[in-house]
């Protein structure tokens, strides 16, 4: 719902969680009123017990534990679909900002039978989706696991085509492109096809 995001420090004192939270709430208050009703929503309505709302989400026991291991980004979204006359309502979510995939690490693989008639495309949509499963099973919220930055393909695309056209059985595998963490926003990484022996 917005395309910003806060980060909680870890050393945060209870008063600096909720300043953090509170000035982000409001924050975003003002990006969807800004944004969303000229798009046929109704305006954001600040309920009369946001105070005890947003003071609940600092000091939540899920929040602090998360604060013990890492930072915690928080993030706006929206439990449901909103359509034409809706009112905007919106939660926010706290995810720790921590390592979810090392650079290298394998995230996921396809095998690909040569000479199958497969197609590239195809199998890159599917490795895709392998990569946002993997991440979801690492309770990553969903708009981070189906956001993903394929940085690069070895080889290309079209000489991929070509090697999976050829006799042989071939693995497609999505390696992790650099260290990820929520706050990159989408998760980087590299397609490497091989032959298998």
């Amino acid at each position: 719902m917005v395309p910003f995001y806060r980060i909680i420090d870890q050393s945060a004192t209870a008063s600096q969680r909720l300043a953090t939270v509170r000035n982000y709430y409001f924050f975003a208050v003002k990006y969807v009123n800004a944004t969303y009703p000229r798009l046929g929503l109704r305006p954001y309505v600040v309920p009369v017990d946001v105070d005890k709302k947003l003071n609940g989400l600092a000091n939540d026991l899920t929040t602090v534990a998360k604060l013990s291991q890492s930072n915690v980004m928080l993030t706006v979204t929206s439990d449901t679909n909103l359509f034409e006359n809706d009112q905007i309502h919106f939660e926010i979510h706290g995810t720790a900002d921590t390592r979810y995939f090392q650079k290298g690490q394998v995230i996921a693989q396809l095998v690909i039978p040569g000479k199958s008639g497969a197609s590239i495309n195809i199998a890159l949509i599917q490795l895709e989706n392998y990569v946002a499963l993997a991440a979801r099973r690492l309770q990553l919220p969903p708009f981070l696991t189906d956001i993903l930055q394929p940085m690069q393909l070895i080889p290309d695309a079209t000489q991929m085509q070509e090697r999976i056209s050829k006799p042989g059985t071939y693995l497609l595998t999505a390696f992790a492109a650099q260290d990820f963490y929520p706050h990159i926003g989408g998760i980087p990484i590299v397609i490497v096809l091989t032959q298998q022996p």
